[in-house]
């Protein structure tokens, strides 16, 4: 059986444009492939059936916290970490981080010229992490 199949040539006997056909025929589609549409999920999550959940997490990308209303002081904190007011506690969490390390004087050399920003900073992080706003999304 080796030996037949290694002598074997599907393409035996064809030249020219019969050759070409046979060889890319499998290269391109019988008919025209229709283009995808920009606005395939304007219909809503629902719109296409996803019985394996793998569309899942578009859905999860649009949730948001629970609608809580906020407070004076949570939105001016939120302002304080450069936050709109749909940020969830994750995204406070890692904007505080990231600032945290931008201006703590370990990261300055020593300096304490960031001193009062890094406490305001503080100061907002733990204030929205006791809000009843962010409770429910910890």
């Amino acid at each position: 059986m080796r030996e037949f199949n290694a002598s074997w040539n599907y393409f035996a006997g064809l030249e020219g444009e019969e050759l070409w056909e046979a060889q890319s025929a499998d290269n391109n589609w019988e008919r025209e492939t229709r283009s995808f549409a920009h606005n395939a999920f304007a219909g809503g999550p629902d719109r296409v059936e996803d019985a394996l959940g793998v569309l899942r997490w578009r859905r999860a990308a649009r949730a948001t916290r629970p609608a809580c209303p906020l407070s004076r002081e949570d939105r001016e904190a939120l302002n304080h970490l450069g936050l709109d007011s749909s940020a969830d506690l994750d995204a406070v969490k890692s904007r505080y981080r990231e600032l945290a390390r931008r201006y703590h004087p370990d990261a300055n050399d020593g300096r304490r010229d960031h001193e009062s920003r890094l406490q305001a900073l503080n100061a907002a992080y733990t204030h929205l992490k006791r809000s009843s706003a962010f409770k429910q999304s910890s």
